[in-house]
């Protein structure tokens, strides 16, 4: 095997250039002199000196005595890289598992007419020093120095013969430019994190190396920030910066630590601007990578205040936004809503310290640039939850999901999306990202076709929260099919009746008769249709059921799960491939269209309590839901005057709760005047909840 080593980052920098341009003199007493003397020796002696003996960083993830045990799965890993076997993610949701040993090829290479093996991702995650981070979690918690002495015979490996950049294969097989510098960022921060673990116990010649190769990352990442700063790809390069601070903080001798914070101070809060609209939310409209991207920013705000450096009062403030963006919208059990590319993740402590230092004043929360809404009973395990999307596209990880919900109840997700699969299984992956897999509509069997349009305010959805209910609304308007040529818009308004139930409004607007089928999509559980009630509900013996009732009997259900091949209906790939239950509601109908759905959370000890019908409005749309114990519930929708049996109003959603055929409650949101066979509410002597 050809050993290409004529670019590798130990022979990028010559020793000369180190000591002379790449080091800060100043920073490293009698420095000067050995590099004055050309005393090669003197300074490696000195500069390698002074590496074996940095003090833990306050970023390092191995501070202090490791907590536990060593996870059993984890050591037996680092025992198998030990003897050369690395078992690496692939691009399909498995595993590869690989014997390298000797002077095996790091980087991709041809062998006459077919690719080096092994595939793709597993070079990916190996040249991101995935196996390096098993070692030195096995190291911190053991103290073994085999785990350590291995770490240091990889690092110095690849450092003295991999290439700085690997060629481009025909056909544009390897990885994208964009993605090797994702993993020479990913790549540093991990020897940068375990640094201290491994300084001990370096050769002089290592350490010199180690520090070229450190050196080379660094000054490669400021010149990709600076080529590229302001693009959609500005969240990774923010990745880039708060990495390389790590690295002026560890080593601030270097001109490449006083290059990165300058970079800082230049461009970080443009790559800020770029990706995160005012409220918070990354406009790469997926809850995941903006969990992944947050956690950068604010990692980087906290090294640039350890830095000392100033005038960063606004990133301050915008990473304090997109941490609420993260714990507002969370579900009740702490993990994220499957918006766009999101796997399943769960956060609780961190959840828990940030609503404890944000302290939000009420339980439901709207981010309005970003169009996104979470509706809640409170913020404790049990409470009723649901997340609704209607927002810009954004620009990366985004699915044709608009106007798409999940609902959680009782301890339990009830209502979900499919999430991110994995993004080797291209077929699959489409399927799933359309809006065909999603709580959402499809006309005459064509989706949503969205493109990215920059909101030049916050969306004119309207969203009312209050003790008693909650209400939202969102519409699209951007065409059906891959050409957008099908002009059918689709309006959809979510009514909360707290503690009781969600009551999912559509309006299906534009000309003549369409085929529609409704989609949702439930986790995994036993469902079943009640043809005679319009429903589905669930069965289950522990935990929460849900209660899905629609009030057209003329939509024809059928529930599908599991799908292993083409469409991949019911398949939920967040968790793992699983199962889902999923609800087709299918109608040819003239348009405009009226449909609700009325979702009902309940205990398993219980049974749904209620019913749904449309009722005939004026001007408007109206409902009625009925109970078991005699209560109905009458909801019009209207954008002016509007009325409905003896109920006339001009507000946006107006509640009003029957007893005994006696008006109880009122509840309304964006009204002036109410009346109730021609008297005013506000005469009837019952409360009334005016937003």
């Amino acid at each position: 095997m050809e050993k290409r080593i004529r670019h590798s980052c130990a022979e990028a920098i010559p020793d000369e250039k180190l000591f002379r341009s790449e080091i800060v003199h100043k920073n490293i007493p009698g420095f000067s002199h050995l590099v004055d003397a050309k005393d090669r020796d003197g300074c490696i002696e000195l500069l390698a000196s002074r590496m074996r003996t940095k003090e833990t960083p306050s970023f390092s993830p191995y501070r202090g005595r490791p907590e536990g045990a060593p996870d059993l799965s984890e050591q037996a890993k680092a025992d198998a890289i030990l003897n050369g076997i690395f078992t690496l993610p692939d691009a399909h949701g498995g595993f590869i598992t690989e014997k390298l040993v000797g002077d095996f090829e790091w980087s991709p290479s041809f062998e006459g007419e077919r690719l080096y093996h092994p595939p793709k991702m597993f070079r990916y995650y190996l040249n991101q020093h995935e196996p390096l981070t098993t070692l030195a979690n096995t190291y911190w918690k053991t103290g073994e120095a085999k785990y350590r002495d291995r770490i240091i015979e990889l690092l110095v490996d690849w450092i003295r013969r991999v290439p700085t950049y690997w060629e481009l294969l025909p056909g544009g097989e390897l990885q994208r430019q964009h993605w090797q510098n994702m993993i020479t960022r990913n790549r540093f921060e991990k020897w940068l994190d375990f640094y201290h673990l491994i300084a001990p116990a370096l050769s002089d010649r290592d350490a010199i190396d180690l520090l070229k190769a450190m050196v080379f990352h660094s000054r490669l990442m400021n010149l990709y920030v600076a080529n590229n700063i302001g693009s959609r790809i500005s969240g990774t390069l923010a990745g880039m910066m708060k990495v390389n601070l790590k690295f002026a903080l560890l080593f601030p001798e270097t001109a490449s630590a006083e290059a990165s914070i300058e970079t800082f101070k230049r461009h970080f809060r443009t790559a800020i601007d770029a990706v995160y609209y005012p409220d918070g939310g990354l406009k790469y409209r997926c809850t995941d990578y903006h969990k992944a991207v947050s956690v950068w920013c604010v990692q980087a705000v906290k090294l640039a205040e350890e830095l000392e450096i100033e005038d960063i009062d606004y990133e301050a403030q915008m990473t304090r936004k997109m941490e609420a963006y993260t714990a507002f919208l969370m579900k009740p059990d702490s993990s994220l809503p499957l918006l766009g590319d999101t796997d399943y993740l769960k956060d609780e402590r961190w959840r828990n310290e940030k609503l404890m230092e944000l302290n939000p004043d009420t339980p439901s929360q709207a981010f309005e640039w970003s169009g996104l809404y979470a509706m809640r009973t409170g913020w404790d395990e049990e409470a009723l939850y649901l997340f609704f999307t209607a927002g810009p596209y954004g620009i990366m990880h985004n699915h044709q999901d608009h106007l798409s919900f999940e609902v959680s109840g009782y301890g339990k997700h009830l209502i979900v999306e499919p999430g991110r699969t994995p993004y080797g299984r291209t077929e699959q992956r489409n399927r799933l990202s359309s809006s065909m897999a999603h709580n959402t509509l499809t006309v005459d069997g064509l989706g949503q076709h969205r493109t990215h349009i920059e909101p030049d305010g916050p969306s004119k959805n309207h969203f009312f929260t209050c003790h008693e209910f909650d209400f939202v609304d969102g519409r699209f308007d951007e065409g059906f099919g891959p050409d957008q040529s099908l002009k059918v818009s689709h309006v959809r308004s979510i009514l909360f009746v707290k503690p009781e139930y969600f009551l999912v409004m559509d309006q299906v607007l534009g000309e003549g008769a369409h085929n529609l089928v409704w989609h949702f999509m439930f986790y995994p559980q036993s469902m079943r249709v009640d043809r005679e009630h319009n429903r589905a509900v669930s069965e289950e013996s522990e935990g929460a059921n849900i209660s899905f009732t629609w009030s057209d009997p003329c939509l024809e259900p059928e529930i599908i799960a599991g799908e292993k091949e083409f469409p991949y209906r019911g398949m939920m790939t967040s968790e793992g491939d699983r199962p889902a239950p999923s609800l087709f509601l299918k109608r040819r109908a003239d348009l405009p269209l009226t449909v609700s759905f009325l979702i009902e959370p309940f205990k398993a000890s219980e049974r749904p309590q209620t019913s749904l019908k449309q009722l005939e409005a004026r001007n408007g749309i109206a409902f009625r839901v009925e109970r078991k114990d005699g209560t109905e519930d009458v909801i019009l929708l209207a954008q002016g005057a509007a009325s409905v049996g003896g109920l006339s109003s001009d507000g946006i959603v107006t509640f009003l709760r029957f007893k005994e055929k006696i008006v109880n409650s009122v509840l309304t949101a964006g009204a002036n005047r109410i009346s109730f066979k021609e008297k005013s509410v506000l005469e009837l002597d019952v409360p009334v909840r005016w937003i």
